[in-house]
């Protein structure tokens, strides 16, 4: 069950009633959708970082309005919520907000060879908000002392000191799991 943290729920009441108040995962991405615009420059071909090194993914940010965008990562009805349910749900979602950019945004403004179009249907595909520093510094394991739990989501808060080893180093995710980041107008498609 996605519940916001008592200290959070009063300290940002307002927010919180607007995150609260969407009511279905497919009124968060009309609303994404409906207001975005994408952010033509940079869109470029990323390179990964581990193997293989030579595959690409085309990526670029997406502009939308802060309430709805803030909606699709931190509402009890949006991206990471429908995860936190159940792992099919979240790739529903997932393909869901994924689909629905690339049929009104990279269709109609940008002409994609192929290969790009086959990056963006894979099944990597993906939205992700931009991270603010202190959500970034709380991945990384560099937060000070006890984290400041937002989303009170038993199974992240149980996972709290749990270390996973990446390609970028050490990251604790429960801990960026439990926080929200700022109410972001920025997000990536790639």
């Amino acid at each position: 069950m996605w519940q916001f943290s008592d200290h959070f729920a009063s300290s940002q009441r307002a927010r919180v009633e607007r995150l609260n108040s969407w009511r279905s995962y497919s009124d968060v991405v009309n609303a994404v959708v409906e207001s975005a615009s994408l952010v033509t420059d940079p869109i470029c071909w990323a390179r990964r970082d581990k193997q293989p090194t030579d595959a690409h993914r085309i990526q670029a940010q997406i502009v939308a309005a802060a309430d709805a965008v803030d909606a699709l990562f931190n509402s009890p009805c949006g991206y990471r919520a429908m995860f936190a349910m159940w792992v099919e749900r979240g790739e529903d979602a997932r393909r869901l907000i994924v689909d629905a950019p690339v049929a009104k945004l990279w269709h109609s403004r940008v002409q994609l060879p192929p290969d790009a179009l086959l990056s963006l249907t894979s099944g990597h595909a993906k939205v992700w908000m931009i991270q603010d520093k202190r959500l970034t510094a709380a991945i990384k394991g560099e937060h000070r002392g006890r984290t400041n739990v937002e989303m009170a989501n038993g199974p992240w808060i149980g996972q709290l000191e749990m270390r996973t080893k990446t390609s970028r180093g050490t990251r604790w995710f429960a801990c960026g799991g439990v926080l929200t980041s700022e109410p972001p107008t920025r997000c990536w498609s790639s």
